[in-house]
Formats: C-alpha cells, sequence, structure tokens
C-alpha cells in the first residue's frame, strides 16, 4: 500500500538529511576553525536549492530508463555525470570563496546536501508506490550512496579550483561518477521494469560500497592535501605530542 503523502515526505526527509548531517559533521569537525559559519550557511541553503535543479533532472532521465536502449544508456549515465559536477564546478567558482583551501570543505559540503536533496525527491518519488520490504532497503541504501558519492565529487572540484587545477578535478570527477551513475541507473531499470528481488540489492550495494570507497579517497587523501603546509606541520606536531603522553 502506497503511503499518504505527508508520511512519504517525512520519510524521504528523514531519509535524506539525516545521513547528509551525520556525514558532514563528521567530515568537517577536523577542520571546523577554518571555516566561515555563513559560507557554512550559504553552502548549505545553496546546495538544497540546486539539488533540486538535479533531482528534477534526475527523475526526468530515471523515469525514461525502462525505455531506452543499451547505447541510449550509456549516453544518459554520461550526461548526468557531466551535469550532476559542472553544476558543482559552478559553485566552487563564485567568487565569495575567493579559490582559498577552505573551498575543498565548502564543496564537499554542497555536495553532500545536493545528494542529501537528490535522495529527499528521488525517494519522495519511491514512496508513492507499493513498495516491497527489499526495495525499502534499497530506498535506503541509495540515499546513503548519493550522499557519499556527491560529498567525494563536492571535496574534489572544490580542491581543484584552490589547487588551480580546475579541469582535471572535473575530468577525474566526472569518470568517477560514469561506474557509480551506471549502477545506480541500471538499479531503476530493476526497479521498473521487474518484480524487486535481491539482484536490486546487489546493484545499489554495489553503488554505496563504489561510492564510499571513492568518499573515503577524498577524506584521507585530497581533504587534508588541502590545508596549507604550516597548518599541517602544526597538526602534525599535535598528533605527535598527543601519541607521546
Amino acid at each position: 500500500m502506497a503511503l499518504p503523502t505527508h508520511t512519504a515526505f517525512t520519510i524521504a526527509f528523514l531519509i535524506g538529511i539525516v545521513p547528509a548531517i551525520t556525514l558532514l559533521y563528521y567530515t568537517l569537525k577536523e577542520y571546523e576553525s577554518t571555516l566561515k559559519d555563513e559560507l557554512l550557511f550559504f553552502s548549505i541553503l545553496t546546495g538544497l536549492f540546486l539539488g533540486i535543479v538535479v533531482s528534477f533532472f534526475h527523475l526526468v532521465i530515471s523515469a525514461e530508463l525502462p525505455y531506452l536502449n543499451i547505447i541510449t544508456l550509456v549516453l544518459v549515465v554520461v550526461s548526468f555525470a557531466l551535469f550532476e559536477n559542472i553544476v558543482k564546478v559552478v559553485f566552487v567558482q563564485l567568487r565569495r570563496f575567493g579559490a582559498e583551501f577552505t573551498t575543498t570543505y565548502y564543496g564537499a559540503t554542497f555536495g553532500i546536501i545536493v545528494g542529501a536533496s537528490i535522495t529527499m525527491g528521488r525517494t519522495y518519488e519511491f514512496f508513492s508506490s507499493d513498495l516491497a520490504v527489499v526495495e525499502m532497503v534499497g530506498i535506503v541504501i541509495f540515499a546513503l550512496a548519493i550522499i557519499f558519492m556527491n560529498g567525494a565529487t563536492g571535496a574534489w572540484i572544490g580542491f581543484g579550483h584552490h589547487d588551480q587545477n580546475l579541469r582535471w578535478s572535473l575530468i577525474s570527477a566526472i569518470l568517477v561518477s560514469i561506474p557509480f551513475n551506471l549502477l545506480v541507473f541500471w538499479w531503476y531499470l530493476f526497479h521498473y521494469a521487474f518484480e524487486p528481488d535481491f539482484e536490486d540489492l546487489t546493484l545499489i550495494g554495489g553503488a554505496l560500497a563504489y561510492a564510499v570507497f571513492v568518499f573515503m579517497y577524498s577524506y584521507f587523501r585530497i581533504m587534508p592535501e588541502a590545508l596549507p603546509e604550516k597548518e599541517r606541520r602544526k597538526r602534525l606536531r599535535e598528533r605527535r605530542k598527543a601519541a607521546s603522553r
């Protein structure tokens, strides 16, 4: 039985926003002292707004997937990877950020919240129809995967702008997004065209594992590298002192 509209909206909101805020907290807590509250708040609001645009594009494309052949499917996957990452490029180049090293963290914030917006719109549409238990589990996995992936590419593109290497960062973000989008859109095909089964969870579970891997790379490699050399040395000294106690 389909859920009532207000219940579906509430569940979709929670599935999108709770993981996003949790991930945002753990991602930024190490860099909190370097960030400005007003820019962080701006990144969140802008992410919510532009995430709606990306989500609408997502809904329109995915609704047509059952009628696409394999070549068109690949074109759709590539075009979506282009679209969602170009949105991040536009964001990180806003004049107020000034290509500072903190653009990496504002980019990650923006990406995570864009991911939350996408999942809210997408899961609300899912809950408007009858769902099996396996599909509900798949929706939660889908939400986590989208949030992790967008957070990772947001940090990647933000760092590229700071490092004056935005073109290569954009290309890299697009390339890592394509396999992820292929798994996600293929999952849509199974959702719309076939009865739900555990193959749904295999596809979307693979997408989540891939997204977490890419996010971990961004978190442990790209975000620390964005810090100025002086700040990195200071943090290294603090860690050595803490370890020696």
